[in-house]
């Protein structure tokens, strides 16, 4: 089981610094770990930095291996990452899709027979609710199906570090408990669950520990229930909130209104 863990990473795109040396971790294996902070704070440039899709310096290192200047081939085997959305305009069915997404992963990965992959992929789609949609076509899929498929493609080959970039952000509520839910399942069989979530509400239900990100760097980093605090919401988002215990004991946020002292947007 390995941990990750962020040391002076810098990161961000041409002429645009986004992440500014940040520190953290470890984030733990076997829990959901919820990226959290305002728009523009560096949530999605983290994630695609631990993933390798922009460039990064200082050191991302998951259980013994350095990730920065790891090759593509050798990270797939470490890692998968889920985008925003998949792009709409696909001529591929959701199976060729999530072929597609194991036979990418290099070095002649197999199940041993074009059978057994089928049936992967199958059990898959029904873990997520998908198994009546195998032969659609993607581009006639709704957003929130599409972000289904895309998280079946980052599942499909088992990875031990999972990156989700907003994954519940087109599904409607039933289809969020049910994704949140089935992260949490994921974790628990032994992997590092790291995922980009706006709902703050959603994080506290659902998240183990919250890396809270403002400005490209890390706020806060711990349980969620120590690092989801009305001073840490006042800092960094700008708002008055509470955090209060609901009739079935959770801990529910509660926005009162825009921070007195917060500068004007």
């Amino acid at each position: 089981m390995s941990e990750l863990l962020l040391s002076g990473v810098t990161a961000g795109y041409a002429g645009r610094p986004v992440l500014r040396g940040l520190s953290c971790g470890p984030i733990p294996h076997g829990r959901v770990t919820a990226l959290v902070g305002p728009n523009a704070a560096g949530k999605s440039t983290l994630l695609r930095a631990i993933a390798g899709l922009v460039r990064a310096k200082g050191s991302i290192r998951f259980g013994d291996r350095e990730l920065i200047g790891m090759s593509a081939r050798e990270r797939a085997h470490h890692l998968a990452f889920m985008p925003q959305a998949l792009p709409q305009d696909t001529a591929l069915s959701v199976i060729e899709a999530l072929l597609g997404a194991w036979r990418a992963l290099p070095d002649g990965a197999s199940w041993g027979s074009e059978a057994a992959l089928l049936d992967r992929v199958g059990k898959v789609l029904d873990r997520l609710g998908l198994g009546d949609l195998g032969m659609a076509q993607l581009q006639s899929l709704s957003g929130g199906q599409r972000q289904m498929v895309a998280l079946a493609q980052a599942i499909i080959r088992d990875p031990p570090l999972l990156l989700l970039d907003e994954p519940t952000s087109a599904l409607d509520l039933r289809r969020q408990l049910e994704v949140m839910g089935l992260l949490g399942e994921l974790a628990r069989e032994g992997r590092t669950v790291i995922v980009v979530l706006h709902d703050l509400a959603l994080a506290a239900r659902w998240a183990d520990c919250l890396l809270v990100m403002d400005h490209g760097e890390a706020h806060g980093f711990g349980p969620s229930e120590t690092v989801l605090t009305p001073g840490m919401l006042d800092d960094v988002y700008g708002v008055e909130a509470r955090i209060e215990p609901c009739s079935q004991g959770r801990r529910t946020l509660l926005i009162d209104g825009v921070s007195r002292r917060a500068p004007p947007p």
